[in-house]
């Protein structure tokens, strides 16, 4: 969704900050589910839901109207990078304390070994291999190419 345009909005008054505030919160808070989904996070709902809290408590007791609305603006910025997916895996987990989060297995794609080299199968694939690791002299010396 590249058509949504975040635009840093000046709030009229204390009554329209929090407002937005509010709105802001919901919204992360709705979108907490989809969030774990999409990133493949191991954790329940309610945990992500914790986190979002803690995250606006944290900034509760600022007063300056402006500093509000500029939090405002990267809060949103936030949710709308997550939601379109523009954040790796690991940038979503930045947001948990204590890095708890198990990185999902790495899948090894059939021809490479855990490291994602090529497996030495046999044949032109391990002189591939051979050949990556710098050893180009040849096993087999009675085959003549001229």
């Amino acid at each position: 969704m590249l058509n949504r345009i975040v635009t840093t909005t000046i709030s009229r008054d204390a009554a329209d900050q929090r407002k937005r505030v509010l709105q802001l919160f919901r919204e992360a808070m709705r979108a907490a589910p989809d969030i774990l989904e999409m990133y493949r996070m191991p954790y329940p709902v309610w945990k992500m839901r914790q986190r979002i809290r803690e995250e606006f408590t944290k900034h509760s007791a600022v007063q300056n109207p402006q500093v509000v609305d500029i939090l405002l603006f990267k809060g949103r910025n936030e949710l709308i990078e997550t939601l379109d997916q523009w954040k790796q895996d690991d940038h979503v987990q930045r947001f948990f304390p204590n890095n708890t989060y198990d990185q999902p297995e790495r899948k090894v794609r059939p021809f490479e070994d855990d490291n994602g080299r090529g497996k030495r199968i046999g044949g032109s694939s391990e002189f591939l291999a051979q050949f990556y690791e710098g050893n180009t002299e040849r096993k087999d010396k009675s085959i003549d190419y001229a």
